[in-house]
């Protein structure tokens, strides 16, 4: 096992005065990036679209801009824009091939202006974010900022990564500049992400709020909406994720993270069959780990043993397609592992994962996959890390209580 000192993290008292001084800045912000990841139910919220200076044409489109570059092959600025576009793409998709094509296009518009180019190398530290590879994303990061400590890019990266990292006073600063600089949907949800972790779920609903109020494009309302929703049930407040469903679907009707919040939704109401349904079509779209889980969790029944095993079998056998396009496993994989795959298979993949980042979903994911083969001393220890910013996360909490219970007489 990974031995690393085990003191808890950051207490929450930096968030809080980081909230009040982010209230200055609210009034009269507007959005300067759309949102982009490997995809929604991340814990993070995911990283804005790399943008660079577009070509005229029909170039909307990845097929638009890739026909308009065959012809003029020479415009970096295009081939920082594909790589956006196939960012897009990987997420609307759920497809990891797409990463490594966009990889090559920001590497491509690198090759052709490779000074004074922070479009591209923001680009290439979306895609190692989009990896899980959070350490390359922060480098990245921090080589497009030397070059414009304005990229609004490359600032929503680095918080996201040193996030992931589990490195939480410099993220939370970074969150504050970012909002300090370009304050709009791109810094509240990181700011509300923030306040999550803490324990704030208060404040992060309000940030989410106003998120979704400065959302410029359906897909940005829809995910403000949706982790609005979520953090809703969080609290107990299934009314108030009834109305973000409901706003996010106005904006949005096809959005998929949507669909997982009516899910959550209907679980939260006791319509076990609803939910049921909603989660077979959910990870038939998108065989995510998370999903997968939370699927495996609704369908309990006898009966639903079959359906169980194959849906857990579909995201599985998805995490060896992200494995084959360099994505690095996450901490839902290591669960997913845990519960319903091989416990030692699910130890290795924590202690690698714990040897590069050490966030508390990363801290979450050692203790389960350490409770998995007997080790509950020391799951706890991760258990509590996994807690100790003050998250009020179900799942986490639920993680914990049952490694506690399984202690000799349920010791603490």
């Amino acid at each position: 096992m990974t031995t690393t000192d085990l003191q808890p993290l950051a207490p929450p008292e930096p968030a809080r005065r980081g909230r009040r001084r982010v209230a200055a800045v609210l009034v009269g912000a507007v959005a300067v990036a759309g949102l982009v990841g490997a995809g929604s139910l991340l814990p993070a919220p995911s990283a804005p679209t790399p943008t660079a200076q577009a070509p005229s044409g029909p170039t909307t489109t990845v097929e638009g801009l890739a026909a308009y570059l065959q012809s003029v092959p020479a415009d970096w600025h295009g081939w920082s824009s594909l790589g956006g576009l196939q960012l897009e793409r990987a997420r609307s998709t759920g497809s990891p091939e797409w990463y490594g094509r966009a990889e090559q296009s920001f590497r491509r518009s690198l090759q052709i202006h490779p000074d004074d180019n922070p479009p591209a190398l923001a680009g290439l530290a979306a895609v190692d974010a989009a990896r899980h590879d959070f350490a390359a994303a922060e480098s990245g990061a921090r080589a497009a900022l030397a070059v414009n400590p304005l990229d609004a890019t490359a600032q929503a990266i680095l918080v996201d990564s040193l996030t992931e990292l589990g490195r939480y006073d410099e993220s939370l600063a970074a969150a504050q500049r970012l909002d300090g600089t370009h304050p709009g949907l791109s810094s509240y949800t990181r700011l509300a992400y923030q306040e999550e972790l803490r324990g704030d779920v208060a404040e992060a609903l309000s940030l989410l709020a106003l998120a979704a109020d400065d959302a410029a494009t359906p897909s940005q309302a829809a995910f403000a909406r949706y982790q609005e929703g979520l953090l809703a049930l969080q609290t107990g407040d299934v009314a108030r994720a009834e109305r973000s469903y409901a706003a996010g679907a106005a904006a949005a009707p096809d959005d998929l993270s949507l669909l997982h919040l009516r899910a959550r939704i209907a679980a939260a109401q006791g319509r076990g069959a609803m939910a049921a349904d909603l989660y077979r079509a959910l990870v038939q779209r998108r065989p995510t780990a998370a999903l997968a889980v939370e699927a495996a969790d609704v369908l309990t029944g006898a009966a639903d043993a079959r359906e169980r095993a194959d849906l857990i079998a579909l995201a599985q056998a998805q995490l060896a397609v992200n494995r084959a396009n360099g994505v690095e496993p996450e901490p839902s994989d290591i669960v997913l592992e845990a519960t319903y795959g091989d416990p030692a298979a699910a130890l290795r993949m924590a202690e690698s994962l714990w040897s590069r980042q050490q966030g508390v979903y990363a801290a979450d994911a050692y203790a389960v996959a350490l409770h998995a083969v007997g080790r509950d001393a020391e799951a706890l220890r991760y258990a509590d890390r996994a807690l100790s910013l003050g998250t009020t996360t179900p799942s986490l909490h639920a993680h914990r209580d049952a490694i506690r219970a399984a202690l000799p007489g349920g010791a603490a």
